[in-house]
């Protein structure tokens, strides 16, 4: 199981670093395309000034592993998450290091910020593509177990629900009713719904599993807009549920994000909007339109 583990993890470094590259090379074609509206001063160096900086790509390749990119990912929003952080933070840093480097003059700015612009789009879709060839079309998902004491309908709708999400690369094959058929398993992923879970078995199974996931099965209860509060002293765990959207404040920030990522849209594919038009104009007489 730990060489599938590292085997599926392998993959998706590869498809992360050609990517990155991937990124890397439609932006410097893309420049050319910006010069045709703003005036630029032409580039003195080629293509592989960019390619050769590899110190760019290990520090996005580490911050995805710091965020735990190449651990347990439930769901694509968690993933995008993680490359919004990843790629705001690795945007930073690069232009830290180039600017303390003095290296400002050698490379061109618009390449590098339209590099993290295609990376922000690129590798998440990369990401799905991939995850989806293998999980969905191939079902090459790792096994997984389901901890339940009793069996009945519930625990099959329970099964068939997780199974449906295949995007954690994970597939519930069994259940485990007991610890000690827990103990003789090599298990990465275990299931364990709370209301058939109690202080003792929590303690008996997260030892002899990677990743416990406890599931809640209380209607009318969902975990958007909650956080987790620790009594440390009593070893109590709080979930706080907000109202979510229905506060004014958040309606507002929300709307303000909606306004920032539509013009950050229109800029990203700008270049796409004036080129395509040139291209029809170049290849066919009359109206583009």
């Amino acid at each position: 199981m730990k060489k599938g583990l590292y085997y599926h993890n392998l993959i998706f470094l590869v498809v992360d670093i050609l990517t990155i590259y991937l990124s890397i090379v439609l932006a410097f074609y893309t420049r050319p395309v910006i010069g045709l509206v703003i005036p630029l001063v032409p580039l003195s160096h080629d293509l592989t000034v960019y390619l050769y900086k590899f110190w760019i790509i290990i520090t996005i390749i580490v911050l995805i592993a710091y965020y735990r990119g190449y651990s347990l990912i439930i769901n694509v929003w968690d993933e995008l998450l993680i490359f919004l952080k990843v790629l705001s933070i690795s945007f930073l840093l690069v232009w830290m290091i180039i600017s303390l480097q003095k290296g400002g003059e050698k490379v061109s700015r618009i390449i590098i910020t339209l590099s993290f612009f295609y990376m922000l789009f690129l590798m998440p879709l990369m990401r799905f593509i991939f995850k989806y060839i293998m999980y969905k079309i191939y079902e090459l998902r790792k096994p997984a177990y389901i901890f339940y004491s009793g069996w009945g309908k519930t625990t099959d709708e329970l099964i068939s629900i997780i199974n449906r999400e295949w995007y954690s690369g994970y597939r519930i094959d069994g259940y485990i009713d007991n610890l000690l058929d827990l103990k003789k398993r090599e298990i990465e992923v275990c299931f364990v719904p709370i209301k058939s879970i109690d202080e003792e078995k929590i303690k008996s199974i997260k030892p002899y599993v990677k990743h416990f996931i406890l599931i809640s099965e209380i209607p009318g209860l969902s975990f958007m807009n909650t956080e987790i509060k620790t009594f440390l002293n009593s070893n109590i765990a709080l979930i706080t549920v907000s109202k979510g959207l229905l506060s004014t404040q958040r309606i507002f920030i929300k709307r303000m994000l909606d306004v920032f990522l539509s013009i950050l849209g229109l800029i990203l594919f700008l270049p796409f909007f004036l080129i395509i038009p040139l291209m029809i104009k170049m290849d066919s007489k009359g109206p583009v339109i």
